[in-house]
């Protein structure tokens, strides 16, 4: 029975640590996201004032 418990303690740090690594990973995703979101809009905002600038708008 104590080897059973063992066993399922050894289980479930394995499990926590990949939830750990999966947060990181995560982390980083929503990090450049953000980046992505922010990289658009200034695109969109100098797109916008090419247009008022040229024939276009």
């Amino acid at each position: 029975k104590e080897q059973l418990l063992e066993r399922q303690s050894e289980r479930l740090s394995a499990s926590q640590r990949v939830i750990a690594e999966q947060e990181e990973e995560l982390a980083e995703v929503a990090r450049e996201l953000e980046a992505t979101e922010q990289e658009n809009s200034r695109l969109r905002e100098s797109m916008e004032k090419m247009m008022e600038g040229s024939d276009f708008g």
